[in-house]
């Protein structure tokens, strides 16, 4: 055995520092414990918004669609017709997530007839079927058609 072993002084700074690491690990085990409880306290889903009722789904579902057409049609008066694909790249990404959102509160409408509940649930995939085929026409639009047409543009241009 090692003469600081049978020192008593030794022994005592021994258990000292020894005390002084765990307290400091467990001190650094409950914060890291404590942001990750704060953490996962603060990630919460947001609250579900209340039901609509048939005329107000079918409202909503008049509205996205009128939206939707209006985005179309500004392809055809943009500046930019392959900066105008790819805007609406992104644009249809938030669309499409509204869209899911009026889906849920109109599954099923607050007290809707189970035939008017049908109805709804057909308008709202024939609506997702129209964004679908919109972004294969914008993905057109921006790679092919829309260079072209910039490109007409910009010899009409030099041609004036």
């Amino acid at each position: 055995m090692s003469s600081s072993s049978r020192d008593p002084r030794g022994r005592f700074l021994r258990i000292v520092f020894l005390a002084v690491h765990v307290s400091i690990a467990a001190v650094f085990s409950l914060l890291l414990i404590a942001g990750v409880w704060r953490g996962l306290a603060e990630v919460r889903p947001p609250r579900a918004k209340p039901a609509l009722d048939v005329d107000s789904c079918s409202e909503e579902l008049t509205r996205l669609r009128a939206e939707l057409l209006a985005r179309i049609a500004a392809f055809s008066s943009s500046a930019s017709a392959a900066a105008e694909g790819r805007t609406y790249e992104g644009w249809v990404v938030r669309f499409r997530g509204r869209v899911d959102g009026a889906r849920q509160r109109c599954a099923p409408p607050e007290g809707a007839s189970l035939e008017k509940a049908k109805a709804v649930g057909v308008a709202f995939d024939a609506l997702v079927r129209a964004i679908d085929l919109s972004e294969i026409h914008a993905t057109h639009w921006s790679r092919h058609l829309g260079p072209a047409l910039d490109e007409s543009a910009a010899a009409i241009d030099a041609v004036r």
